[in-house]
């Protein structure tokens, strides 16, 4: 059964049509990112230990029995963003399909999810071996979009700054008084 992720705000995305590595047109993947507060992230990592765990252990018994070793295990992995938040990216490969993405009202969201945007994300953890290292790939089942980026309306109100001190808007200069 799929997960559900804290909800987050969606940073890049390509929901819509998978894309390559630096452009490649191979390996191609649907994705998402999702920011979270530093403490959101660490709740999402905690809440997900068990489960890592369990997969853990599952994978060192079928490695073994293979005559393999796995070597380290590698968390979860997130990036801070410079904002001081964190960056958590969910994947899903091409011949898995587009993933399935819902508004509000759980009805398909047929808009272009922008950054911004308030989501939820539903997910798998997948376990992997590669090189000896164990670790869990966050793949993407479906996104459920919980309030869009910031209206028009909103986006002024952040110029709405009067405080002394800060430039005010001047009107733009006529072609003739440039040069």
């Amino acid at each position: 059964m799929a997960r559900t992720t804290l909800t987050g705000i969606a940073g890049f995305n390509n929901l819509k049509e998978p894309r390559g590595f630096k452009g490649e047109e191979t390996k191609r993947t649907y994705a998402i990112d999702v920011i979270l507060t530093p403490e959101e992230a660490d709740r999402f990592v905690a809440g997900n230990e068990d489960v890592v765990n369990k997969l853990h252990a599952e994978t060192i018994e079928r490695e073994k029995a293979k005559g393999k070793k796995v070597l380290v295990r590698k968390p979860i992995s997130t990036k801070d963003t410079p904002e001081g938040m964190v960056r958590i990216t969910f994947k899903r490969k091409e011949e898995d399909k587009a993933p399935m993405v819902l508004g509000p009202d759980r009805e398909p969201y047929v808009s272009f999810l922008k950054r911004g945007a308030k989501v939820k994300i539903a997910y798998d953890l997948v376990p992997y071996v590669m090189q000896g290292v164990f670790g869990v790939s966050l793949k993407l089942i479906a996104v459920q979009v919980l309030e869009e980026e910031l209206s028009a309306v909103d986006a002024a109100k952040l110029f709405e700054d009067d405080r002394p001190g800060l430039m005010q808007a001047t009107a733009k200069p006529a072609a003739k008084d440039l040069f």
